[in-house]
């Protein structure tokens, strides 16, 4: 299998995960508009990381910086990714569990 082929796979999975996520804040909003906005910021969030990510591994290299910086920065995002995917599914979830108890 090609490389290449491997790697926009992952993107677009990440991608399709985080659309899945924003679509997912729909349900949310049933239930509560401030969840579904918590849920849905964090689904944008891991899909507009997927353009960035991929800029970065092609770019970085093009640019001819070391591998050790490339990896950090792309490390960096991936973990700033999925901090902010966590956390709007966290809040929306704090949100309705405070909005069914009052």
């Amino acid at each position: 299998m090609n490389p290449m082929l491997g790697e926009l796979l992952g993107y677009a999975g990440n991608f399709f995960l985080g659309v899945c996520v924003m679509l997912g804040a729909a349900y949310v909003f049933q239930r509560s508009k401030r969840a579904a906005l918590y849920v849905a910021a964090g689904g944008l969030c891991y899909v507009l990381a997927v353009p960035v990510e991929y800029f970065i591994g092609r770019m970085g290299y093009s640019m001819h910086l070391p591998p050790e910086v490339v990896h950090f920065v792309y490390a960096l995002v991936n973990m700033g990714r999925h901090a902010l995917l966590f956390g709007g599914l966290a809040m929306g979830m704090r949100t309705i569990a405070k909005e069914t108890t009052t």
